[in-house]
């Protein structure tokens, strides 16, 4: 039997906005505090401007809102932008699952996974247990890609 728990995806809507913002504080502020320190007026700021540009699917389990996902269809690539989950839900196999899921829909279509993750967050240890390398660094971020199976 399966650790990972069940997840639905529904697209967000502007009522959605105070549950994204809320998502992404509860869910990043301890690496984005470990890179650049926590800024609450910054980050409401940026985290808007970010949602004015892209609309993220927010994921639900057992019926209760539990984060978001983003993922753009690039012409060479899945680019897996962000998938945030709140601390209640993290852990228990939902973000696994997420990813499994980003990258059967990459291999579908042909093309390879890439992301971008914080130095800091673990969530390094699953993109790497789930097929992906590093293939390059910022002075904040590891930029990892997940090629298609030979």
């Amino acid at each position: 039997m399966s650790r990972e728990l069940a997840y639905e995806l529904r697209p967000s809507t502007a009522e959605d906005r105070a549950f994204l913002v809320r998502v992404h504080h509860e869910g990043l502020r301890p690496w984005i505090e470990a890179v650049w320190g926590w800024d609450e007026a910054r980050s409401d700021e940026l985290t808007h401007e970010w949602l004015d540009r892209y609309a993220p699917d927010v994921i639900t389990v057992r019926g209760r809102d539990a984060g978001y996902l983003l993922v753009r269809d690039d012409e060479d690539a899945v680019n897996l932008l962000s998938v945030v989950l709140l601390p209640r839900v993290q852990r228990l196999g939902v973000g696994t699952r997420v990813v499994k899921d980003v990258i059967a829909h990459a291999v579908r279509r042909g093309v390879p996974t890439v992301l971008r993750v914080l130095k800091p967050n673990p969530a390094k240890r699953l993109y790497e247990r789930l097929g992906f390398e590093v293939v390059d660094e910022t002075e904040t971020h590891f930029n990892m890609r997940r090629d298609l199976p030979a």
